[in-house]
Order: structure tokens, then C-alpha cells, then sequence
């Protein structure tokens, strides 16, 4: 599991705009795709299926502290974002960058 930083959901926007310009495409995509809503909260969020380059991305995300992928689910390898991932995933929602 990624450490989560308290302070990233009340990060400046030029901080959030800094972490989210330094995301490669699949990194946004998956992101985005790890929206808010698992277990039935919105500060939890749900699990997007991971395959092939994927892990990467995967990987990659957990590294920036943005969320965590797990293996040998019933459901197949999952990854979900923590806190920090769901913050970056608005602003770039409210942005109109996540509406590719």
C-alpha cells in the first residue's frame, strides 16, 4: 500500500495542475477510469482491470503515491486510487482535461 499525504486533497490547484501536467495519457486514462464510488463511498474508489501494459501504468501510479493495484482478486488484477489519486482525478475532471 502507497502512502497517503492528508494534505493532497487541499493542494493548491497550480500543485495539483503540476502533479497531473507530469502524467503520461495512460496514466490519465487510468486515473480517470478509477472513479469515485467503491464500496459505495465517494471517498473510496472503485477498481479498474488491469492487463498486459497496463501493470505498468499500474505500477507507475503507485509509485506517485496516487493509488494502489493489487494481484489474484476473484475479479481479476485490480488497480484503484487512494485519496491523492481521486484529487489529481477531479482537478482533471473540472479541467476538461479528463474529457478526451
Amino acid at each position: 500500500m502507497t502512502h497517503h499525504d492528508p494534505a493532497m486533497t487541499d493542494t493548491a490547484p497550480q500543485a495539483l495542475a503540476e502533479i497531473a501536467g507530469k502524467l503520461t495519457g495512460p496514466q490519465r486514462r487510468m486515473l480517470l477510469a478509477s472513479e469515485p464510488g467503491g464500496w459505495g463511498r465517494d471517498d473510496t474508489a472503485t477498481g479498474v482491470e488491469i492487463r498486459g501494459a497496463d501493470y505498468r501504468v499500474a505500477a507507475s501510479l503507485e509509485a506517485k503515491g496516487l493509488g494502489d493495484y493489487g494481484h489474484g482478486s476473484p475479479y481479476g488484477d485490480l488497480y484503484f486510487n487512494n485519496a491523492d489519486g481521486l484529487a489529481i482525478r477531479s482537478y482533471l475532471m473540472s479541467n476538461s482535461e479528463g474529457k478526451e
